[in-house]
């Protein structure tokens, strides 16, 4: 069933956001429809995400036991200790 809503935004969002559809085809509604479907789908966040995302999803692989937040640790520690010799 199709149900009318109504929505208050900002008038230059209104504007951006209909060159935006304009320019792919596509209407402001379906565009709040598959942005709420997105929202509300468990685990359907690949709708989400730009073309470029999307496709280098999967391309690369790491270790099953991979520890993001070490890695991220390590990062951050060198980066910092890095920034602060060098200034």
């Amino acid at each position: 069933m199709i149900k009318k809503l109504t929505l208050t935004v900002d008038e230059k969002i209104i504007r951006e956001a209909k060159t935006y559809a304009a320019a792919h085809n596509e209407s402001l509604s379906n565009m709040v429809e598959n942005y709420f479907r997105a929202l509300t789908t468990p685990g359907d966040t690949h709708t989400l995400l730009s073309e470029t995302v999307a496709l280098l999803m999967g391309s690369v692989h790491v270790p099953e036991d991979f520890d993001y937040e070490k890695a991220k640790r390590e990062y951050l520690e060198e980066r910092y200790v890095y920034e602060k010799t060098v200034h």
